[in-house]
């Protein structure tokens, strides 16, 4: 074992460069001759740009298999691709400040009920659109559709009657995959926004299970119906929108084993994680001038993504992490999308940033985030140790698998203090233990035999090949939940089970009785 590991070590690079090579190229050989050029639909509305930089970066690899693409989104990527067309909602203008992430993150109801009336919103504009209309007109010239599984029903109008793909972009979801036919246990998957540890205990274990049931009774019988009701508004001749759910034909999932928990999955259960990953680019000018002029100390970059604005950060965390990043010597790179009062000179605040350029670059010592999934993935795709501050929803379950694999740490929001946030920074800065812990993980999870650009294109493909390729389909799939828990076969065990204690206790009483009587009458003989 020694030798093995001085041998790893000193062809550490080669290693790497070899599963670099396999995850960008796909060792086990390229994907067959392109039989046709297939008309797809791809539909985001969710005004999420992490939930866009999957969708193009599958997009762009559909493109450049030669398929033509039209996505439709509220977010346009604005890619510039001769197969790709987008089309803009304009659903974005509907959800500007209608959410407040901090508001939100421990009142599980004021979050469905915000995220009820946001989808309410966009799900009726949705339908008035004119480009809309044009496309359900249109559908059944598409060969397949591929669909952003979170919070998306209102687009099932439109994949009606095709073949289509649900991408999720968090990670497997345990209510599409109960749909699916593969039901995980809460005994050791975690529902979406809890970050119960593992293994679970008891007690643990009674909370998970409850929350998994909260969750799907809520989208079941609160979320879903308020859905259908506008969607028979204006199409009432559909079938109910949970029976189109039903008839998915695969599931392309934004993770991987070695970056999260290892599922029995189906084969239409396909990972894709580290689509959106690329090698970094050099920087701007400006940026990459400020970033050089860091010196040895290098730089910390601090983003809480795309949905949790800065202007909703409360007043006294801005503060904390003003006066924090005022005794750093190392440089800070903020993103925010205005001014902060207060920010001392090694502060450069930007509206945006390109994080991959900024997170390859070797002078970024330490990455401050939210840990939403696809930060995750790029500070482990980089190697940039991350600082988790977990926001709500998936994040807490990022964040708690970012320190079980070292490539991190984690702060609670609550426990916030500039002493906190210093000492944290300076230890991510100085240890290279998170980057050793990150590159182990990295070279786990790029050791594949396919990349997943080129794994999602083989799947989507296939499914149109196969027209919606049933035999991927569990037989699972059509069991009740009494029939799949066999809750019928131990109603029949337990029914049988006494019916045979009754005849036995009837014919004991019988033998019992006929006893009796023999040995009174042979009592009476002997008399």
């Amino acid at each position: 074992m020694q030798d093995f590991r001085q041998l790893f070590k000193r062809n550490e690079m080669w290693w790497w460069s070899v599963a670099l090579l396999l995850w960008l190229s796909g060792a086990a050989g390229e994907l067959r001759p392109l039989e046709k050029s297939y008309r797809i639909m791809m539909l985001s509305t969710l005004p999420a740009r992490s939930h866009m930089n999957v969708f193009a970066a599958l997009a762009e690899a559909l493109a450049d298999r030669g398929h033509q693409v039209v996505m439709v989104t509220s977010i346009p990527s604005n890619i510039d691709h001769p197969n790709i067309k987008e089309v803009d909602t304009g659903l974005a203008r509907l959800t500007a400040n209608i959410t407040n992430s901090f508001e939100t993150r421990n009142c599980i109801l004021h979050y469905f009920n915000t995220l009820l009336a946001m989808m309410t919103r966009m799900a009726r504009a949705f339908h008035r659109e004119p480009s809309v209309k044009e496309l359900y007109r249109t559908r059944r010239e598409y060969d397949i559709a591929i669909v952003d599984i979170f919070f998306n029903q209102m687009t099932y109008p439109l994949v009606y009657e095709l073949p289509f793909v649900f991408v999720s972009t968090g990670g497997v979801d345990s209510q599409q995959s109960a749909q699916m036919g593969n039901v995980l246990s809460p005994s050791y998957v975690n529902t979406l926004s809890r970050d119960f540890p593992r293994p679970m205990t008891l007690f643990h274990r009674v909370l998970n299970a409850g929350w998994h049931f909260l969750r799907a009774y809520g989208r079941q019988y609160y979320f879903l119906p308020r859905i259908q009701e506008i969607i028979s508004e204006f199409h009432p001749n559909l079938p109910p929108l949970e029976e189109i759910e039903r008839n998915h034909s695969l599931f392309l999932t934004n993770s991987h084993f070695s970056l999260d928990l290892a599922l029995p999955l189906l084969p239409s259960q396909v990972e894709i994680a580290g689509i959106h990953c690329r090698p970094p680019q050099p920087l701007p000018k400006e940026l990459s001038s400020w970033v050089s002029a860091a010196g040895e100390a290098g730089v910390v970059y601090f983003s809480l993504g795309s949905l949790a604005r800065w202007d909703n950060l409360p007043y006294r965390y801005r503060d904390i992490f003003v006066q924090a990043f005022a005794l750093l010597e190392q440089r800070i790179i903020w993103k925010c999308e205005g001014d902060i009062p207060g920010v001392s000179d090694n502060v450069l605040l930007q509206k945006w940033t390109p994080q991959q350029d900024l997170l390859g670059n070797p002078k970024v010592k330490v990455f401050i985030s939210h840990c939403g999934r696809l930060s995750m993935q790029e500070s482990v795709y980089h190697t940039t140790p991350i600082l988790c501050l977990p926001i709500a929803a998936d994040q807490l379950n990022n964040a708690q698998i970012i320190e079980t694999k070292g490539v991190g740490l984690s702060l609670v929001w609550e426990e916030l203090t500039v002493d906190v946030v210093v000492r944290t920074i300076m230890e991510l800065a100085g240890n290279t233990k998170c980057q050793d812990a990150a590159r182990k993980v990295k070279f786990v999870w790029q050791d594949q035999l396919q990349g997943p650009a080129e794994r999602s294109v083989y799947w989507v493909e296939y499914i149109a090949r196969h027209g919606g390729a049933p035999t991927l389909r569990s037989q699972a799939f059509h069991l009740s939940w009494v029939e799949f828990l066999l809750l019928d076969v131990l109603a029949l065990l337990l029914v049988t089970l006494a019916v045979i204690l009754f005849l036995l206790r009837r014919l004991l009483r019988a033998l019992k009785h006929r006893w009796w009587w023999v040995s009174a009458a042979q009592k009476v003989k002997g008399e």
